[in-house]
C-alpha cells in the first residue's frame, strides 16, 4: 500500500488502460491451439510500462478498472508488489476482470483477449488530480479500442497535452482485438494531436497502413502520417535492430543493436517503452534514450512476466557510457 500522503507526491508517469490477468503457455508454440498449460502473470500494456518505470526508480500510478473477482484482487495485490499506485483502480462487479492467453514464443506471439472490467472505464473515472502529478501519460491503442474505456483514455491524453505533460502512446494495432481496421485508424489518428510520443514497429506500420509495402516504403508513410497529424516525434523500430528516430524535422538511424538470446518476448516491447521515456525524463539524447531502452529490454527476454529486482538505471547509464573494451 502507498504510504501516507502518497496521493500528493508527484509521479514520473501515469498508465492509462488495460490492466489484466496474462496467462502464459508453458512451452513454446505458435498457436493456442497446441498448448495445454499456462501459468498466470500480471498484464496490460499501460500496465506493464508503469511496472518498468516503477523499478526503474520512477513513481507511477495506474487508471483502470478490474472486477470483484479474485483475478481483480490479483492485479490489485501485483500493482502493489511492483511498486505501482493503485489510487486510481476502480473495482467492481460488473463484468469480470479482463484476461488473456498467449504462446511463448520468440516470434509474434498468438493470443487470445477476453475483455471485461477493464473496458469499462469511464471518463468519471479519469483523476485531474493524478493528470496533474504527473510527468508523463501514457496509453496504448487496445484502450482505445472501444467504449467507454476509449472516452477516457482520450479525455486523459487530451488533459495531458493541455496540461503541458508528455503524453505517450503505443500504436499497437491488433485485429483480434480491434476487428475494424479502418475505424482504428479514424479513432488513432484523432488522438495523434495531443501525443508527444509515438513507438510503432514495421508490423505496426504494416496492420495500419499498408502490409504490401517494403521496409523503406513503410517507415516513409508511418514517419509521414504519424507527423503531420501532429504526433511530435516517433520512434520506429525496423528490423536488423534498427531503430529510426525523427522529430519531423531530421531523422536518426540507431544501430543495428546487439543481438541477444530471446527465450521469450512477452514483456520485452514494454519494458522498452518504459526505459525509453525514463531515460527522455532524465534529459538523454534520443540516441542514448534508444541504447539505454534496448538495455532494459534485453534484461526481459530470458524471463516470464516481469522482472523482479529493481533495475539500478545509474548502473545502465554508466555502462553505456563505458567503451567495451573497457567493459571487457
Amino acid at each position: 500500500m502507498e504510504a501516507p500522503g502518497s496521493e500528493e507526491r508527484p509521479l514520473d508517469a501515469l498508465a492509462v488502460g488495460e490492466t489484466l490477468a496474462n496467462f502464459i503457455s508453458h512451452e513454446s508454440a505458435i498457436s493456442l491451439r497446441t498448448v495445454g498449460e499456462f501459468t498466470r502473470y500480471f498484464g496490460g500494456q499501460p500496465a506493464n510500462v508503469a511496472v518498468y518505470v516503477a523499478k526503474l526508480g520512477g513513481r507511477t500510478a495506474m487508471i483502470s478498472k478490474v472486477g470483484t473477482d479474485h483475478f481483480g484482487e490479483y492485479l490489485e495485490e501485483q500493482l502493489a508488489r511492483h511498486g505501482v499506485s493503485a489510487e486510481g483502480l476502480s473495482r467492481t462487479g460488473d463484468a469480470a476482470t479482463t484476461n488473456a492467453f498467449v504462446t511463448r514464443t520468440v516470434g509474434v506471439p498468438d493470443f487470445q483477449v477476453n475483455r471485461g472490467e477493464d473496458a469499462l472505464l469511464s471518463i468519471r473515472e479519469v483523476s485531474d488530480e493524478l493528470a496533474e502529478r504527473a510527468r508523463i501519460v501514457h496509453t496504448s491503442a487496445s484502450t482505445l479500442s472501444r467504449d467507454p474505456e476509449r472516452l477516457a483514455a482520450r479525455r486523459a491524453m487530451r488533459l495531458g497535452a493541455r496540461l503541458g505533460k508528455l503524453v505517450s502512446l503505443e500504436p499497437s494495432y491488433a485485429p483480434r482485438v480491434w476487428p475494424d481496421r479502418e475505424e482504428a485508424w479514424e479513432v488513432i489518428a484523432e488522438v495523434l494531436p495531443y501525443v508527444s510520443v509515438v513507438k510503432p514497429s514495421l508490423e505496426d506500420a504494416r496492420r495500419l497502413f499498408d502490409p504490401n509495402l517494403d521496409d523503406a516504403a513503410i517507415e516513409g508513410v508511418c514517419l509521414d502520417v504519424f507527423h503531420d497529424l501532429g504526433t511530435d516525434v516517433v520512434v520506429m523500430t525496423l528490423s536488423g535492430g534498427v531503430v529510426t528516430v525523427s522529430d519531423g524535422s531530421s531523422v536518426e538511424r540507431i544501430g543495428p543493436l546487439s543481438r541477444v538470446r530471446v527465450e521469450n518476448v512477452t514483456g520485452a516491447r514494454d519494458a522498452f517503452w518504459s526505459a525509453l521515456l525514463v531515460a527522455h525524463l532524465d534529459g538523454r539524447s534520443w540516441e542514448e534514450c534508444v541504447l539505454f531502452a534496448h538495455e532494459v529490454a534485453t534484461l526481459t527476454l530470458g524471463v516470464e512476466g516481469h522482472v523482479e529486482r529493481m533495475i539500478n538505471r545509474e548502473a545502465l547509464y554508466r555502462r553505456l557510457e563505458t567503451p567495451a573494451e573497457q567493459q571487457a
